[in-house]
């Protein structure tokens, strides 16, 4: 399991640097992002990259990497909470002997490396573990509840502990730094691929056509586009006989013969797409109806970056500062779901007001910039403390 890469500077060593900085991803880097976590480390990196007087090395991690099963699937999500991985403890060491600042990604690698030194550090959380662990209390056997909820309160605690000693803890959005609660944490939003952003002048938008995007080998997506299209899809045909739904995402190379939901009248399954924009382009309204899950939903901020409003669970627009003015309108219920998918299709004035605003705030609290300012800001106020404090 310790499969860690060689070390590879990102950026030629400068005599007039005034900051060194080691930045331990999670992404292997000779392969394209694959979603919102991989997309936010790229920026991490790019914003050490973008200034002149900090110098960064980059170095992929995998203490528990998941190399196929059950076990190492496990191994990878709770191993650093078990046992440190002495492999990579020893590169975080040499980390800290040889830089001003070290950027840690997830708090499993900070675990797993038992940095001495935590002033120096930032660990940028991404998913916090005891919301992962929240959100299967309610699911499985009733008799095994107690020892979920005792491993929840362990986990809450353990992370609050260790969070607490660095320098600085960064998350993705304000209800994350709210539910952490701490004094050291920093909001740093996710960001999403410049392409995305784009001037959409084109008007032409088909009625009565909604878009689901998402990986569906990724379960909760499948479990929560199951959901619409069982329950919310039917009520919302018939007030609008006419409405058809567009399924876009990576699936996986053999389908499943429980996709059923494939086969639902006015369902067009589409699949693998070489890119999004497209279908976003030729469509009225986007969903994200996911039922569990966390982090910011990067294909709610690509549709509102082209103009188009989406309908989300709260789960679905978990972290995001957009409400129903700036184009993510918010339902929980089946029958609320639904009427806001109506209400939104059968109003295009408001729709597309709404959109417009939310295309403004993305593209400022939202872009590659605003994130690399915001990181960049923390990793140099951690650098002055620790300045200080020598």
């Amino acid at each position: 399991m310790d499969n860690l890469s060689e070390n590879r500077s990102v950026r030629a060593v400068e005599s007039d640097s005034d900051m060194q900085v080691f930045l331990i991803t999670s992404w292997k880097r000779n392969e394209p992002p694959r979603n919102g976590s991989d997309l936010r480390l790229l920026c991490l990196e790019q914003a050490c990259m973008s200034s002149d007087r900090i110098d960064t090395q980059v170095v992929d991690h995998f203490p528990y990497a998941a190399n196929g099963g059950r076990a190492s699937e496990l191994a990878a999500r709770w191993g650093w909470l078990f046992f440190p991985n002495s492999r990579f403890a020893a590169k975080v060491a040499a980390a800290q002997r040889d830089s001003d600042v070290v950027v840690l990604h997830r708090l499993g690698a900070a675990w797993a490396s038992a940095p001495s030194d935590l002033a120096k550090c930032i660990v940028d959380v991404d998913d916090i573990p005891s919301q992962i662990c929240e959100q299967g209390l309610c699911r499985g056997p009733r008799i095994l509840a107690p020892l979920k909820w005792l491993r929840f309160c362990w986990v809450r605690q353990a992370e609050k502990q260790s969070l607490k000693r660095f320098g600085a803890v960064l998350v993705c959005s304000e209800d994350d730094a709210r539910y952490l609660g701490l004094d050291n944490v920093h909001v740093v939003h996710n960001a999403f691929p410049r392409e995305a952003i784009v001037s959409d002048d084109s008007t032409a938008i088909e009625p009565s056509d909604l878009l689901f995007v998402g990986e569906l080998a990724y379960k909760p997506n499948e479990q929560g586009l199951r959901w619409f299209i069982e329950h919310v899809f039917p009520k919302i045909r018939r007030k609008r006989p006419g409405t058809t739904l567009r399924v876009v995402g990576r699936v996986p190379a053999k389908i499943p013969d429980a996709w059923d939901w494939r086969f639902a009248d006015g369902v067009e399954f589409v699949g693998s797409v070489p890119s999004i924009p497209p279908y976003l382009d030729s469509t009225t309204l986007s969903i994200c109806p996911l039922l569990e899950g966390r982090g910011t939903r990067i294909k709610i901020l690509e549709s509102l970056a082209l103009k188009r409003c989406v309908v989300s669970t709260t789960i679905g627009a978990y972290g995001l500062a957009l409400g129903k003015d700036s184009g993510v309108c918010r339902a929980d219920a089946i029958e609320d779901f639904a009427e806001c998918c109506d209400r939104l299709l059968s109003d295009p004035e408001t729709r597309i007001r709404a959109a417009e605003q939310g295309q403004r705030i993305v593209r400022e609290l939202y872009s590659p910039e605003s994130a690399m300012r915001s990181f960049l800001s923390v990793v140099k106020t951690v650098g002055r403390n620790r300045e200080a404090l020598q």
